[in-house]
């Protein structure tokens, strides 16, 4: 009888709901033409079509895999290989598989013999499958390390990246969102310096001008103007203070209204070359009611 090996199908990039109902009504139209793939009776390959074949009553038929397969990270490589073959992967899916094989490959000190026209030997694991996936050897160790990164997520998140609905940034982000829960409350406090990095937050405008670049909502929760206005900071100002408030040059004009929410008003602008950044400084007015 054919098992299912859960960690074997974790491996899987999950159809959608539309793939899934075509492949369903080509099951339905045409029976199981292609044979499922079994490993000493555990399913490698067919999950989808032995659920639907299962459901249906349709018939099916099995074969073994390959004799090379004789271990279980073997038979999980074969996997990885089998799926990295499926043309209807996205990018992302694709990079995750790629990912994957690589750290398996890697943690079991896998080596293979390639010969290239000016020199012989071997290739470590990462130039092996660049050679394979046509890509580089630094783009098979940054999937490598994105294949990680999604094992760290919740279960949900991860599920919805292996289905193609969410991009890794998106899923990082309501992750990090997760785990910061509510913003802590201020102290009650009166202060004469006021030190603030707002979660500044970029416009499509700003992303299009730099592409290929990521944003800060790919690494931390951000703040709309508005937003960071109605944060509550002019009640922890004194009469007489001063504001260090940090903006990155694309939003300098966009800070002055934070600037007057938070009780002050603008002085002059410290420019910061190494990182191109920029510190206004604002002198308190009194409490702005």
């Amino acid at each position: 009888m054919t098992t299912i090996d859960t960690e074997f199908q974790k491996l899987i990039p999950a159809l959608s709901a539309d793939e899934r109902a075509a492949l369903e009504t080509s099951l339905l139209a045409e029976g199981c033409r292609d044979a499922l793939v079994t490993w000493h009776g555990v399913l490698l390959d067919g999950h989808n079509r032995l659920e639907i074949c299962q459901r249906h009553g349709i018939a099916w038929c099995e074969v073994e895999a390959p004799s090379t397969v004789t271990t279980r990270d073997e038979a999980m490589l074969w996997i990885l290989a089998n799926q990295m073959a499926r043309r209807n992967l996205t990018r992302e899916q694709m990079t995750l598989l790629l990912g994957a094989r690589y750290n398996l490959e890697k943690r079991q000190g896998a080596r293979t013999d390639l010969t290239f026209p000016q020199s012989e030997g071997k290739l470590r694991t990462a130039e092996r499958l660049a050679v394979e996936a046509g890509v580089s050897r630094a783009t098979v160790e940054r999937a490598g390390k994105l294949a990680e990164a999604v094992e760290g997520l919740p279960e949900a998140l991860k599920e919805s990246i292996h289905r193609g609905e969410k991009t890794m940034a998106k899923a990082r982000r309501e992750a990090r969102r997760a785990l910061l829960g509510s913003t802590p409350p201020l102290p009650d406090a009166k202060y004469r310096v006021i030190y603030a990095d707002p979660p500044w937050r970029y416009g499509n405008d700003i992303a299009a001008a730099m592409p290929g670049t990521t944003m800060p909502d790919d690494h931390y929760p951000t703040m709309t103007i508005e937003e960071l206005c109605e944060l509550p900071v002019k009640d922890l100002v004194e009469d007489n203070a001063v504001l260090f408030l940090w903006v990155t040059s694309p939003l300098l004009e966009e800070c002055f209204p934070v600037i007057k929410a938070m009780g002050f008003r603008y002085k002059v602008r410290y420019s910061f070359t190494p990182r191109r950044s920029n510190a206004v400084r604002c002198k308190g007015v009194g409490r702005v009611i």
